[in-house]
C-alpha cells in the first residue's frame, strides 16, 4: 500500500453514532492518535518496562503487537494530514527541513522551532 492509498482510507472512513453518519473532525483524529500512542506505550512497557530479566519477553509476536499499534497511530497521523490538505510525504519533508534548520542553528536538542 502506498501512502496515497493509505490517505484514501482516511477520506473514505465513515463512522456512525446512534445510527447517523458522524463526520470525523480533526479533533476526533487527534483524540484517536492520543489513544493509540498510549497503546504503543503500553505494549513497549509490557516488553521493556519490567526488570532487566523480563526483556526476554521481547519475542517477534510482542514486537508485532508494537508495530500494529504504531500502524494505528500512523493512520491517525495520516488522517490529520489529509484533513488539513497535506500528506505524509509533506509531513516528512517539512520535519526533515525543520530538523536540518535546527541543526544549522545549533538547537537540535529541545525545542528550537521558529514558530
Amino acid at each position: 500500500m502506498t501512502f496515497e492509498e493509505f490517505a484514501d482510507t482516511a477520506q473514505r472512513r465513515e463512522v456512525r453514532v446512534f445510527g447517523r453518519p458522524y463526520p470525523f473532525e480533526v479533533r476526533r483524529y487527534v483524540l484517536g492518535l492520543i489513544g493509540d500512542a498510549g497503546e504503543v506505550g503500553d505494549r513497549v512497557s509490557m516488553i521493556y518496562g519490567g526488570s532487566p530479566r523480563d526483556t526476554s519477553v521481547s519475542s517477534q509476536r510482542a514486537h508485532d503487537a508494537i508495530m500494529y499499534e504504531l500502524g494505528d497511530a500512523l493512520w491517525y497521523i495520516n488522517a490529520i494530514a489529509v484533513k488539513l490538505g497535506r500528506n505524509l510525504e509533506e509531513v516528512a519533508r517539512m520535519n526533515g527541513e525543520k530538523l536540518d534548520d535546527r541543526e544549522r542553528r545549533g538547537v537540535i536538542q529541545g525545542s528550537g522551532d521558529k514558530t
